[in-house]
């Protein structure tokens, strides 16, 4: 299993190509404490659009090298499609240290029994493709709490705010909306109808100017021995904790925005 230390060249090489700045805010929690406190975390990330994953992995994992995260080993959920397509599969494993779409219980099984430290996961999942960049999209599906409430672990909320140029988000009329209906999964379309949104990458947005960060930890409320055994009761427990989590996102993004602004070129914060 590889560490942070040991994807450290990589990431600070494509650091360099994808983002001029790199900052903290002064409001985030610290990440050195947290990992002291924490051997293993659930991290929930925001997604941003649909090409800022490359970029919020690659930076975060400087982040954690430089904020005393070295030896911390980490593992990704990610789309579990991706897993199907040949040559892809073997470099998304590489990443995720990974090899295959496990269920939820073989997840929470290989996060505790292993010694990975830290449990990846974007909750906004494909969502990101109706949305402006910037603001939360409604998560797909609250499970990575239960993860963390059966694993007994807390959640480091990671957010950024600054790969929204990324993106060149269109607004579209509900009438052309339904041209889509018959080429997207229910869920998706249900978003797209509701946003009005279809987020179009930009491929020729260059570096990311200023990127912007913030971390705070998040105790779920529920223990494992209050989960409901009946799936649509345990499903809404799951949902309570996981807008909480969303809204505690959104109020992270709004404070990034001010801190961007605040001095024009002058950032608060410390740089990362």
């Amino acid at each position: 299993m590889r560490t942070i230390d040991d994807f450290a060249l990589s990431a600070q090489l494509l650091k360099k190509l994808y983002v001029k700045r790199v900052f903290i805010s002064p409001s985030s929690d610290s990440l050195r404490a947290i990992f002291q406190a924490h051997p293993k975390l659930v991290v929930a990330l925001n997604h941003g659009p649909m090409l800022a994953p490359g970029v919020v992995n690659t930076v975060i994992s400087d982040i954690f090298l430089k904020q005393g995260g070295a030896d911390r080993v980490p593992m990704g959920i990610i789309w579990k499609h991706f897993y199907k397509v040949p040559l892809l599969k073997n470099l998304v494993a590489y990443i995720t240290q990974v090899e295959e779409a496990f269920g939820l219980d073989d997840f929470i099984q290989q996060f505790v029994e292993k010694p990975y430290n830290d449990l990846m996961v974007m909750p906004e999942g494909e969502n990101c493709c109706f949305g402006d960049g910037v603001n939360i999209e409604p998560f797909l599906s609250p499970r990575f709490v239960e993860i963390a409430i059966r694993a007994k672990v807390p959640v480091l909320v990671a957010v950024h705010h600054g790969t929204h140029v990324l993106a060149n988000p269109v607004e579209v009329s509900r009438l052309t909306t339904r041209i889509f209906k018959q080429m997207m999964p229910e869920k998706n379309y249900r978003r797209f109808r509701e946003s009005g949104l279809l987020s179009l990458p930009r491929f020729t947005a260059g570096k990311v100017p200023k990127l912007g960060w913030s971390f705070k930890l998040y105790q779920p409320q529920l223990t494992e021995s209050e989960l409901a055994e009946d799936k649509a009761a345990r499903l809404e427990q799951l949902w309570q904790e996981a807008d909480a989590i969303r809204s505690q996102m959104q109020a992270m993004v709004e404070q990034l925005r001010q801190d961007v602004v605040a001095q024009n070129e002058e950032f608060p914060g410390v740089a990362a």
